[in-house]
């Protein structure tokens, strides 16, 4: 289950990047979009004018000619240049003593089972051997006088042996 969240978390990451990738690349686009229709406008004023010049020139009116006024200036000035560059993913690399560490790490007591196997627990190991009793049933009463202080760890390996120790440190079978 940790697996499928961690899962989770890092499609939930990535499809955020992407957004954010889509929202740069639109943010480009509509960047160079409005830079080409200005440079179109200036093209568009540009063959305007050469035309004026052909006709002024095939004119007999001297008024016109001496009314024209270059438009030289206007059209050197360009739109300022853009540059657009493209979006950089830079990853870290994939540490995976760090990765282990945010991941979880295991734990367990060892403790001697069934057959000789440990790490197993009384409710891991009888919950999959047999289904857990609704009202429960006294099996045996346990004598703990040996344990000066009381009994403070009980460790079920089967219905007959259990492990016993108390404040003075000593297991018992």
């Amino acid at each position: 289950m940790h697996g499928k969240t961690l899962h989770t978390e890092i499609d939930i990451i990535v499809k955020r990047m992407e957004t954010e990738i889509n929202d740069i690349e639109a943010q480009h686009q509509t960047a160079l979009d409005k830079r080409e229709n200005a440079i179109n406008h200036t093209i568009r004023q540009i063959t305007q004018t050469i035309q004026d010049l052909k006709n002024l020139l095939e004119t007999r009116d001297v008024s016109l000619v001496s009314g024209y006024k270059s438009r030289i200036r206007k059209f050197r000035k360009l739109p300022p240049n853009l540059k657009v560059f493209p979006t950089n993913f830079n990853p870290v690399k994939i540490n995976n003593e760090q990765l282990l560490k945010q991941f979880g790490s295991l734990s367990s007591t060892p403790e001697v089972a069934e057959e000789g196997r440990q790490g197993m627990r009384w409710d891991e190991s009888s919950s999959q051997a047999r289904p857990l009793l609704d009202v429960p049933r006294l099996i045996t009463n346990v004598k703990t006088t040996e344990f000066d202080f009381g009994l403070y760890d009980v460790s079920c390996l089967s219905d007959e042996k259990i492990w016993t120790s108390g404040f003075s440190s000593c297991m018992m079978l």
